[in-house]
């Protein structure tokens, strides 16, 4: 059920079932305390702390090849640190519940050392709502969503409306002081990703916070009391989704990393300094940006 075969390439068969056998081992799917450490039993780096490599990466492999009940127990232990969430989130001055998950955690809590890692790279909120959509999505199994899947939709939606303000200059929702997913650049605006993910997050909340009203009821009034939302807190989502900000170059046609993208100097990786290969270990800081040929 799990096994990727590659022909001619043994080094890369090795590896792909090597990673395979770290998946299987690492994590059994019986526990929603329990998550995926980033290295599983290779090594002690990152100490065993969960990641959102979990939502992002892991999820679909056992979605594919086990019972579905091990991915909604990845998906619970998300919402039985929902509280820790909303705690993370408060710390740093949001409020009525908006939910910010850790980047990397043992219990619920933020762990990661690193600020702009921290208060930046939030993307990750993305992840665990993409999650959701994706376990639905590949099991059509809705139940967990008016159980307990929309109440972390809702945190989530909350963060990222409070996240945005509105630029009178352009007259959209903006996002500033990000660390977009490729973690190469710290303190930058709008990047593409993170306002995007923001916006779908907050319209896939209201889509689902309809399903549950119409077809769970008695989860939908269990669910308002709970979190307290109103016609009015959704109205104000629905405006900040409809006007997010996107980067985007008239001269050439294409939506942009980020604000400024295209005030760097551009290069082809044809054209880029030996030294500086492979960039991941040697271009962090550099100011010119590399191209694909």
């Amino acid at each position: 059920m799990s096994d990727i075969t590659i022909e001619g390439d043994v080094k890369a068969q090795q590896g792909i079932r090597f990673n395979i056998f770290q998946l299987n081992q690492t994590y059994l799917g019986t526990d929603a305390s329990l998550n995926i450490g980033p290295k599983g039993f290779t090594g002690e780096k990152y100490g065993g702390s969960t990641y959102w490599d979990t939502e992002a990466y892991c999820i679909p492999f056992y979605m594919a090849t086990k019972d579905q009940s091990v991915a909604r127990t990845l998906l619970e232990y998300r919402y039985e640190h929902l509280e820790k969430a909303i705690e993370n989130a408060a710390k740093l001055g949001f409020k009525n519940g908006a939910a910010l998950y850790p980047m990397v955690t043992m219990n619920g809590e933020e762990c990661h050392n690193e600020w702009e890692i921290t208060f930046e790279e939030i993307h990750r909120n993305g992840a665990i709502a993409f999650a959701i959509f994706n376990y639905f999505r590949f099991t059509e199994d809705y139940s967990y969503i008016p159980e307990k899947g929309l109440e972390v939709l809702i945190g989530i939606a909350r963060f990222w409306h409070q996240r945005v303000n509105f630029s009178s200059d352009k007259e959209k929702f903006v996002m500033l002081g990000v660390t977009g997913p490729n973690e190469y650049e710290n303190n930058i605006n709008n990047n593409f990703y993170t306002n995007y993910i923001a916006k779908w997050c907050i319209e896939y909340a209201l889509e689902n916070i309809d399903i549950v009203k119409n077809d769970h009821i008695s989860d939908y009034i269990r669910i308002k009391e709970k979190v307290n939302i109103t016609d009015e807190e959704l109205a104000s989502w629905k405006n900040v989704a409809g006007n997010m900000y996107f980067p985007f170059s008239e001269k050439h046609n294409v939506y942009l990393q980020q604000d400024g993208f295209l005030d760097k100097e551009l290069i082809t990786v044809a054209d880029l300094d030996k030294s500086q290969r492979p960039i991941n270990r040697n271009g962090v800081g550099i100011e010119f940006y590399v191209l694909r040929t």
